[in-house]
């Protein structure tokens, strides 16, 4: 089944992580926990050779402290950046890019203070990974970010010729001109591909896309940390269940406590901090609930480990030799 979409060469990027102070932001107009989650979409047959794959591309050295109101300034944590090889019978799709090649020019592009707050522990890009592992490129359809930040699609500039897949509101964001878009405009032009969401009610939210049409990859749309994020939520073939939630909370903490990021950390990475806290209510609700969910935020190493592993990129230990950007 092809992937229904359009294409046009353009593409996106921005931030990471930053020394904060770890406040509790008001809580304002929390929308109220959601009801019983008997609507979650059951894949009757879940297609065979549907599987994931995480592939380590480095990690960001910082405290809890940095990602969740309570979080311990003494407690160091891995901040994972990382790709997911996300396998179906139909084509591949890569969830993010992690880091690739020119991570260091387009760390760069940050600013100052993210800069200097940032320790990374580079690995091997996913590119490299790939074809050290002999995996078929062709099978590759299309790479899908969470969102177009930098440490999120830097990756994919090592992968030419291969589309982009995204929706139309990141990808007016990306044009807009905002800050976060300066990664963006330095990558190659590339096809981008977009997608959608016509699909019908979802998990709570109003709208998806089901990408291949059989309920394993579904997508919907998680405005906040940008405007066009997105949850992939995905059905693997042995049943497990699985929500890719991007950048909406850094750690689990912010789910299995409810709480946002400290307000420097929302100030400088989240487009719509209100709105990404309704949000985050409203995941940790859906998370109560469907405890055979797992959650995956795309920075949380320890929920990353969970994920099968690409041979070739075991996690890289945090005294790895560590860098900052210039």
């Amino acid at each position: 089944m092809d992937i229904p979409i359009s294409c046009s060469p353009v593409f996106a990027s921005f931030d990471a992580l930053l020394m904060a102070s770890a406040q509790r932001g008001p809580e304002g107009d929390l929308q109220p926990a959601l009801p019983a989650y008997d609507f979650y979409p059951a894949v009757t047959e879940p297609a065979s050779g549907v599987s994931v794959a995480a592939i380590w591309t480095g990690a960001i050295e910082a405290r809890a402290s940095h990602a969740f109101v309570g979080g311990s300034r003494n407690e160091l944590r891995q901040f994972a950046l990382c790709a997911v090889l996300l396998r179906h019978p139909a084509g591949d799709l890569l969830l993010d890019a992690g880091i690739g090649e020119r991570w260091q020019a387009h760390a760069r592009q940050l600013l100052w203070l993210q800069r200097r707050s940032m320790v990374v522990h580079a690995g091997v890009p996913a590119a490299q990974q790939l074809a050290r592992s002999g995996y078929d490129r062709a099978r590759l359809r299309a790479i899908l970010p969470t969102h177009a930040h930098w440490d999120h699609i830097s990756g994919s500039e090592d992968f030419a010729g291969v589309p982009v897949l995204m929706n139309e509101t990141e990808r007016r964001f990306i044009a807009s001109g905002h800050r976060s878009t300066r990664v963006a405009r330095m990558l190659a032009p590339r096809p981008l591909c977009i997608y959608a969401f016509n699909g019908p009610p979802y998990m709570g939210f109003e709208a998806s896309h089901d990408v291949w049409g059989d309920g394993c990859v579904v997508l919907v749309p998680a405005a906040g940390h940008t405007p066009g994020s997105i949850i992939a939520f995905v059905t693997l073939s042995d049943g497990q269940r699985l929500a890719f939630i991007g950048d909406i909370v850094w750690q689990m903490e912010g789910l299995e406590r409810d709480v946002p990021k400290p307000w420097l950390s929302r100030l400088l990475a989240d487009y719509a901090p209100t709105e990404l806290r309704r949000l985050v209510h409203r995941l940790a609700a859906l998370h109560r609930a469907c405890p055979d969910i797992r959650f995956i935020p795309a920075h949380d190493a320890r929920a990353l480990r969970s994920l099968p592993a690409l041979d070739a990129s075991p996690p890289p230990p945090l005294h790895s030799e560590a860098q900052r950007p210039g």
